[in-house]
């Protein structure tokens, strides 16, 4: 329960930083938890809609219905395309809006976007279980502090409800890392305030 592995690239600023990372295998997983309580939850970014399994998204699916998650996160779940356009391209099943045809391919029956509109880089939420958006948060009058806004979600699991914060903070990009550290830490603050920290979230459990 308390191992971690992390792997990182050098900067962005050098160019080529990202990897392709796959045959992930687990090599022991404890009894269900419809039994202990325990939910798998992945929570993934996974770029701009995910360029390189559009339009069909056969590897996607595969990789998902692999681990069998629960509760599945997806930071950037829009159709990006590498062109700059938000245009269907190849009969792509364009993202945010086909999410629950999406989501029904890997198991899951309910979904919910942290924000729409605008928004380039939203957050989707998919899960086995009924799913209730409480709180988007970053939509203020006068400004958004939260770049790509958060959102408070409760999953009604056969064993209570489990609380979801989607959160997709603000990249480096223009910043230096100091600057952007900074402006993190602020969102953080500000996500926690209207959550945890807030009178009507902070007696709940199962976060």
């Amino acid at each position: 329960d308390l191992t971690s592995l992390h792997w990182q690239g050098a900067t962005s600023e050098d160019g080529a930083h990202g990897f392709y990372l796959d045959d992930i295998c687990i090599r022991e997983v404890k009894d269900s938890w419809k039994q202990n309580g325990k939910l798998r939850i992945l929570y993934w970014n996974i770029q701009n809609g995910m360029w390189g399994d559009q339009p069909d998204y056969n590897n996607f699916v595969d990789f998902v219905k692999k681990y069998n998650p629960d509760i599945c996160v997806w930071c950037e779940a829009k159709s990006n395309h590498l062109t700059g356009s938000e245009t269907s391209w190849k009969n792509d099943p364009y993202l945010p809006d086909n999410w629950p045809a999406l989501a029904a391919r890997y198991g899951h029956t309910y979904t919910a976007i942290s924000r729409r509109g605008t928004e380039k880089f939203p957050q989707a939420i998919t899960s086995k279980f009924p799913i209730e958006k409480l709180l988007q948060i970053g939509d203020i009058p006068g400004g958004d502090p939260i770049l790509h806004g958060a959102g408070l979600f409760k999953v009604s699991t056969p064993r209570g409800p489990a609380h979801i914060l989607t959160i997709h903070l603000k990249p480096n990009s223009g910043l230096s890392v100091a600057e952007g550290e900074a402006y993190r830490r602020y969102e953080i603050e500000q996500i926690m305030a209207a959550t945890l920290n807030h009178t009507d979230y902070k007696n709940i459990n199962n976060w």
